[in-house]
């Protein structure tokens, strides 16, 4: 589960490194923002899957 963090802290760092700071926002911006809240949606379902798979094999 440790590793799922460690991915969307990399994926944030490196969206985050590529584009240059900026005063105003753009659709860009808001399209990345879009993004990486649908990454850490998919990274929070794999981890519940993940932990409903360790239930059933405990049982």
């Amino acid at each position: 589960m440790d590793i799922l963090k460690k991915i969307e802290t990399l994926l944030s760092a490196r969206a985050h490194a590529v584009l240059p700071r900026r005063g105003r926002r753009s659709i860009l911006d808001q399209q990345e923002a879009e993004i990486l809240a649908e990454i850490r949606q998919a990274l929070g379902d794999v981890e519940t899957k993940e932990r409903e798979l360790a239930q059933r094999i405990k049982i």
